[in-house]
C-alpha cells in the first residue's frame, strides 16, 4: 500500500519571525527593542536565542544582557508561546557568518537609498539644465530619512519609488 507523505507545515523563515519578535519586544519597550535590533540572531532553538552583537554596539549589548533581560525573555517568550532564554555569543566567526542586525539591515537600506537619490538629482535634466543656466554645482545633496518602519516590516519594506 502506498503511503501518502505530507509536506511539513509551512513555516515563516526564522529571519521573518525574528523581526516580527522585535517588533513585539520594541511595542513593550522602544529601548529595549531598539537594543534588541543590533543583535545578530546566530541561532533561535527554543527555550535559546543565541545573539552577537558587533564590538561597536557594546551600548546595545549591555541594555539586552543587563538591565532589559528579564523584559526582554518574557515578550520573547510569550511572542513564541515557549520559553525563551537569551544566550551571549562572543563575536567571532558564527556571529559575522549571520544575518545582519535588524538595524544593520535599516541603515544598508537607508544608505542605498540615499545613494539611488543622488544619482537620481545628478542624473536629472532640469537640474542639469538649471546648473548650466546658472553656473552651479551641486555641493552636497542631503536625503531627508522617511520614518522609520516598525521593526516586522523590515521583510516586507518596498523600495521608495521617488
Amino acid at each position: 500500500m502506498l503511503e501518502r507523505q505530507t509536506a511539513p507545515p509551512s513555516r515563516p523563515p526564522p529571519s521573518l519571525d525574528w523581526a516580527k519578535a522585535v517588533g513585539a519586544v520594541s511595542q513593550a519597550s522602544g529601548r529595549y527593542g531598539t537594543a534588541l535590533s543590533h543583535a545578530r540572531l546566530v541561532e533561535l532553538q527554543p527555550p535559546r536565542a543565541c545573539l552577537a552583537f558587533a564590538p561597536q554596539a557594546g551600548f546595545h549589548k549591555n541594555s539586552v544582557f543587563g538591565s532589559g533581560r528579564a523584559t526582554i525573555e518574557k515578550v520573547l517568550s510569550a511572542f513564541f508561546s515557549s520559553p525563551i532564554h537569551l544566550v551571549e555569543e562572543e563575536w567571532g566567526q558564527a556571529s559575522q557568518q549571520a544575518t545582519p542586525s535588524l538595524a544593520e539591515q535599516q541603515a544598508k537600506r537607508r544608505e542605498s537609498h540615499a545613494r539611488a537619490m543622488e544619482a537620481k538629482v545628478h542624473a536629472n535634466p532640469r537640474i542639469q539644465s538649471a546648473l548650466a543656466i546658472l553656473g552651479g554645482h551641486i555641493d552636497a545633496i542631503r536625503t531627508l530619512a522617511p520614518a522609520p518602519a516598525p521593526f516586522c516590516a523590515f521583510e516586507d519594506a518596498e523600495e521608495d519609488k521617488d
